[in-house]
């Protein structure tokens, strides 16, 4: 045997170095981009979180300063102002502040008059606003903070008296004992007219507590800034930082858009990232911050963790390849010289090694020989087990045909007893002791009748030697006939009641085996439910199919017996008496018949109640329809029958079947177009899938059925989507295509009047074919008969 080589070989230890650089290089590469993206997303997430944030902010400081301007509003809309009750008003307000620990209400009037502030004793002479500015300009230096802060609140008062509209003040000091606060001045508007302004003063300590309160957690910075850039309130230093104006990189940013993230210095000096919102009620900026170590203590994390994984993964890597070398290499070099061994066909020693696959390449050297033997031993052993099987069938259908023969040779004297029976009863009457023993010899003939007429049906089923003729069978009358037949047989014990529910349900079957099946449930259900129970059966529709279920109060069976009842020779537990014997052929029987009809049986324990219920489903069809006497197609001859298509869909058809010359019938549902079928001359249907009951499906196995329609174009109409599914079951059913709605009129009755056009081209030709073999026929006997006479006259 040739070996193939190469002119540059490399050792083992050199592979298993290159496989761990393939496999270790592109996952390091990989995780590169993968830890890069995992950075990106946790500072995208950290910007997202503060963000957050600040919108949590916002909406908190929102909330409390909006409870505070709902204070303000409702004591400018008082009737009390109304009346010029200054009193009142004084009372009301101070009810409202004691409510706010620090809050003050005042009230001022268009000249600038303060006629009272909550914290102070109502007649106190309280400074106008206007004179108050006025005498600190007189006494301060220009570009004073006092002053200037003073004057803007005079602005404000005036601009307020002058709009009729509220209005929310930055942070200012009150020069009385030299607090900082925030107010809200709400107008109280009168006949168009603000005749008073009431401003509600709150401390800057009860945002700050606010926002100590909803701040997430230690480590961030939650800021206030009023419109001028002044910090406003702080969860963190307050008092270092409230009146103070925030850093000019943070003003800057924040005066250029109303919301964002900022990287700039804190109050403090520290490096930090913020998130800030600019409150749309009250003007003011609310920012949340974290210090910029804290921010990028996860992203330094994932980092270092990374580089530890990834060393960890290459030092591993290595001393892995090392350690696979030492228990590789060696072994298979040793498994090399013991080639020349195998050779020889001495035994192999299989060289001890730590990995499988080298343990198992010197295992399989060494059992090469006994694979060869057992494959053989194998071989045999199949041969013998098909010669096995094959005498066990022979075995069954031996005892089948025995079965078979002894029912037919059993039979004749059966009936030789019967008959002799009867010939005792008519001949003379008995007398009463001897009635009852022939009786009693009635009875046990017809029993044993019956077992072997089981035998015999059941034997003919196994060897399909039964031909099915079939034809519309009425099921409540085969029913009805039955259950008279079960009520006139006496037994001398009391039999449970017969119910029938359901009205005539339709099937092709044989009559006589479906009377078969019928009475073999009802001797089944009759023999298992005791006196004082009851025996129902009842009739309906299922899809295409027609249900008969049969139901006793019986004493049920559990799930095991129920798997197998339908095999032959298996009953129910009985005791050792057997008192209600049988050899368990009934029900294996019907099954056989009833799958013979291309249907199903099954039985079942019910969720309520004792007893068994047995459901027998057969294809369903259309009744027969007798047609009516002196019946003409008239205007319809060859039409194509619409069968249950509304009339929006019939419109668009007929006309496009009138451009083709085509003519056109309708029927409303199934049963009318089989009455059409019998009475009109039709040549292909156009059937509604949509009917109800599944009507379409049992039209169609009607149609097809019935000897006078096996070759009649049907076509499937839907008003659905099309698929690969439904086309697979209409053609099984046996239309001759599917046809959609979404389809153009035009286009279905081309292709309709395209496969009647191709169907009456192929029966001209045959007709011609037929004829000139008929006619070549007739020409062969004269010719000959010609030949005969000249040959004669010769």
């Amino acid at each position: 045997m040739a070996v193939a080589t190469t002119d540059r070989t490399w050792s083992l230890k050199t592979h298993l170095l290159r496989l761990v650089l393939v496999v270790a290089l592109p996952i390091l590469g990989v995780s590169i981009v993968l830890v890069t993206q995992l950075v990106d997303q946790q500072r995208d997430a950290l910007a997202a979180s503060l963000q957050e944030t600040a919108q949590a902010l916002a909406l908190a400081v929102d909330a409390e300063v909006g409870e505070w301007a709902a204070v303000a509003d409702t004591i400018a809309r008082s009737p009390l102002i109304d009346r010029a009750d200054v009193n009142g008003l004084y009372l009301f307000a101070s009810r409202a502040a004691a409510k706010y620990s620090g809050v003050r209400i005042t009230l001022i009037d268009p000249s600038g008059n303060q006629l009272f502030t909550t914290d102070r004793p109502l007649g106190t002479v309280l400074p106008r606003i206007s004179a108050d500015v006025d005498s600190m300009a007189g006494n301060a230096t220009p570009g004073d903070p006092a002053l200037l802060e003073g004057e803007r609140a005079n602005a404000e008062l005036r601009s307020i008296f002058a709009s009729g509209t509220g209005h929310y003040a930055n942070l200012f000091t009150r020069a009385v004992d030299g607090s900082m606060s925030l107010s809200f001045r709400a107008p109280a508007i009168r006949d168009g007219q603000v005749r008073y302004v009431v401003t509600i003063a709150f401390p800057v300590e009860r945002l700050n507590a606010l926002l100590g309160r909803v701040s997430p957690d230690e480590g961030w910075f939650a800021t206030v800034v009023d419109r001028r850039g002044v910090v406003a309130a702080r969860n963190v230093n307050a008092a270092n930082f409230v009146g103070r104006s925030g850093t000019p990189e943070f003003l800057q940013r924040i005066g250029e858009s109303e919301k964002g993230v900022v990287r700039t210095q804190s109050l403090e000096g520290k490096p930090a990232i913020f998130s800030f919102v600019r409150s749309p009620v009250s003007g003011w900026t609310i920012s949340a911050g974290r210090p910029l170590d804290m921010m990028q203590a996860p992203v330094v994390r994932s980092f270092w963790i990374w580089a530890i994984s990834m060393a960890c993964v290459l030092g591993v890597s290595a001393l892995f390849a090392w350690r696979l070398w030492t228990h590789v290499g060696s072994p298979l070099q040793a498994l090399a010289r013991q080639a020349k061994a195998l050779e020889r066909g001495d035994e192999i020693e299989m060289p001890a090694s730590r990995v499988r696959e080298v343990r198992e390449c010197g295992r399989a050297w060494q059992l090469a020989v006994g694979a060869e033997r057992e494959r053989r031993a194998s071989a045999l052993a199949l041969v013998f087990e098909q010669a096995r099987r094959q005498e066990a069938e022979q075995a069954s259908q031996q005892k089948d045909r025995l079965l078979a023969a002894l029912s037919h040779e059993l039979r004749n004297p059966l009936s030789a007893i019967v008959t002799s029976v009867h010939v005792l009863r008519a001949v003379s009457p008995p007398e009463p002791q001897t009635g009852e023993l022939l009786g009693i010899v009635e009875r046990q003939s017809q029993k044993l009748t019956r077992m072997l007429e089981n035998l015999l049906d059941l034997a003919q089923l196994s060897f399909d030697r039964v031909v099915l003729y079939k034809e519309p069978v009425e099921l409540r009358a085969l029913v009805d006939s039955q259950v008279d037949s079960a009520r006139a047989v006496s037994s001398g014990a009391p039999r449970p009641p017969i119910e029938v529910r359901g009205g005539a349900q339709w099937t092709l079957a044989e009559s006589g085996r479906i009377a078969q099946v019928i009475a073999q449930l009802i001797d089944n259900a009759l023999k298992f439910t005791p006196a004082g129970g009851q025996v129902s059966i009842e009739l309906g529709a299922v899809e295409d199919d027609c249900l008969m279920e049969v139901r006793d109060t019986g004493i049920g069976m559990d799930a095991a017996t129920i798997a197998s009842l339908f095999d032959p020779f298996v009953q129910s537990e009985q005791p050792l008496d057997r008192p209600r014997g049988g050899l368990g052929l009934g029900l294996a029987l019907v099954r056989q018949v009833v799958e013979l009809h291309g249907g199903t049986v099954s039985a079942h324990v019910p969720s309520a109640g004792p007893g068994v219920v047995f459901a027998v489903r057969l294809p369903r069809c259309l009744p027969p329809v007798v047609a009516a006497a002196g019946a003409e197609a008239g205007a319809t001859e060859g039409a194509v029958l619409l069968v249950g298509l509304s009339e929006d869909e019939c419109t668009p058809l007929r006309n496009a079947f009138d451009d083709l010359g085509q003519a056109i019938a309708l029927a409303a549902d199934a049963q009318r177009a089989w009455a059409d079928l019998h009475q009109l001359s039709v040549q292909a249907l156009i059937v509604n899938l949509d009917l109800p009951q599944s009507e379409a499906w049992v039209l169609i196995r009607t149609l097809r059925a019935h000897p006078a329609f096996p070759a009649l174009h049907a076509w499937a109409w839907t008003s659905g989507d099309t698929d690969d599914a439904l086309a697979a079951r209409v053609a099984q059913a046996g239309f001759t295509g599917l046809l959609a709605r979404s389809t153009s009129p035009d286009a279905v009755a081309r292709r309709v009047r395209t496969q009647l056009s191709t169907q009456m081209s192929t029966q001209l030709s045959t007709q011609k074919s037929t004829q000139k073999s008929e006619r070549g026929s007739e020409a062969g006997p004269r010719g000959e008969s010609e030949r005969a006479a000249s040959d004669s006259n010769v």
